[in-house]
């Protein structure tokens, strides 16, 4: 009997160990995002809508690896990881081509909304056939 009581002691030690220390994210990925968008430095970038940031965690260094990029010409402008057990951002690299991009006022969406308000793309659409909601972004028009 004492020795099945310790067997059942020490599983349940071994277990409250396994889960208590398992690899895994502290931060979730809307927690990654909230706390990178406050990032002063990234404040007139997060100001277009059509930046895009891509979260990834990573094992090995028990970190957030998240990648902005402009949406419209599918750039990476900026680089950055967050600590999970912390949540501190470090290695915030924006890169030179930020500053020289042309960022879209409208998201592709909104721009694709505008446009099929509009009674002659209406009327232009409605005498061509099936069409497609792509747009594309050059020279600041979508």
């Amino acid at each position: 009997m004492k020795k099945a009581a310790t067997r059942i002691a020490c599983a349940a030690l071994a277990l409250l160990l396994a889960t208590g220390f398992a690899p895994g994210p502290d931060m979730s990925e809307a927690e990654v995002r909230e706390k990178v968008s406050s990032v002063p430095r990234l404040q007139e970038l997060y100001s277009s809508p059509t930046v895009e940031t891509s979260v990834g965690y990573e094992v090995a260094t028990d970190a957030w690896r998240v990648i902005l990029t402009e949406g419209a010409a599918e750039d990476p402008i900026a680089y950055l990881t967050v600590a999970d057990d912390s949540g501190e951002v470090e290695g915030l690299n924006v890169l030179s081509n930020a500053g020289e991009l042309d960022y879209p006022s409208l998201t592709e969406d909104e721009a694709v909304k505008l446009a099929l308000a509009d009674e002659r793309v209406q009327a232009e659409l409605s005498e061509h056939g099936p069409y497609s909601r792509d747009a594309e972004y050059e020279d600041g028009e979508w």
